[in-house]
């Protein structure tokens, strides 16, 4: 279930998906598309879907092959030898051996990157007090994403350093896109001290941003699918008599709140304004 807690400001994003991989894969909700880039980043991290798979019946054979295995602690050759024959006696991809092989290894690394990636963030909130920056690393060798083999220049990612509650840090969870090896590490206090060239400023940032290009995906919903659950959830737990919230109004004065936390980077707005709408 996701987690909305939003009475702390120390807690953004708002909504944080299940840390573990079981339960995150679980989760999901299998989607047939025709071309992977229908769905929106946000939707990617909820639902389960593969490209090529609309009109057909095996997106139910990908997705619940993949839950057994996960929870059979099974390993990505279990996954090809569990699917791959129905797949193939389906017709998906035309029968072709090596492009089923292809799509069936990468189906599976994307989702368990992804559920780590939850799980990681949810264990970097834990330690947050601690452990309140991190570092963006690459596995810095030929196969990091960079110009002219990729649009996505990833080597500009490595030495990032933000606080954990910085923007960026969420609209950027790693991986970044498919197969991506880039990772955020977690830093302290005194790491940080120990190195000169401090918190990456925000116009090195914004040129580091326009070289890496947009994140394939993200593991936080959109504000507005936020406020909407939080609307739902507080007004089902009102008391007979009191108030409901009010969507409609909830959703102009939240976006206009996170807005101003994006370009001022003023979370105390947020707080502020979560704290008056919902009555905290």
């Amino acid at each position: 279930m996701p987690d909305l807690e939003f009475r702390s400001a120390n807690r953004l994003p708002l909504q944080v998906d299940a840390a573990d991989i079981e339960a995150f894969i679980l989760a999901k909700d299998p989607q047939a598309s025709g071309k992977w880039d229908e769905m929106g980043r946000a939707e990617h991290a909820r639902a389960f879907t593969a490209a090529q798979t609309a009109g057909t019946d095996i997106v139910d054979d990908l997705y619940f092959g993949l839950v057994d295995t996960i929870t059979n602690r099974g390993t990505e050759e279990d996954y090809s030898k569990l699917v791959t024959p129905i797949l193939r006696s389906k017709g998906w991809l035309g029968g072709n051996e090596d492009r089923i092989a292809h799509r069936v290894a990468l189906i599976y690394d994307t989702n368990l990157r992804i559920a780590r990636a939850a799980g990681r963030w949810s264990r970097y909130q834990d330690s947050k007090a601690a452990l309140p920056y991190v570092r963006g690393l690459t596995a810095e060798d030929e196969r990091v994403r960079h110009p002219p083999k990729s649009k996505s220049d990833h080597t500009a990612f490595d030495g990032i350093i933000l606080p954990l509650d910085h923007p960026f840090v969420a609209e950027y969870w790693t991986p970044l896109g498919f197969r991506c090896r880039c990772q955020w590490v977690q830093m302290s206090r005194s790491q940080l001290a120990r190195r000169k060239m401090g918190v990456t400023s925000e116009d090195d940032l914004a040129e580091r941003k326009a070289r890496i290009g947009p994140p394939v995906f993200s593991l936080v919903a959109p504000i507005g699918k936020q406020l909407a659950d939080m609307v739902e959830a507080t007004n089902a737990e009102r008391m007979p008599g009191m108030p409901m919230v009010d969507a409609g109004l909830t959703q102009q004065l939240g976006e206009m709140a996170w807005a101003q936390v994006l370009s001022q980077r003023s979370f105390e707005l947020l707080d502020a304004a979560l704290a008056k709408l919902f009555g905290l």
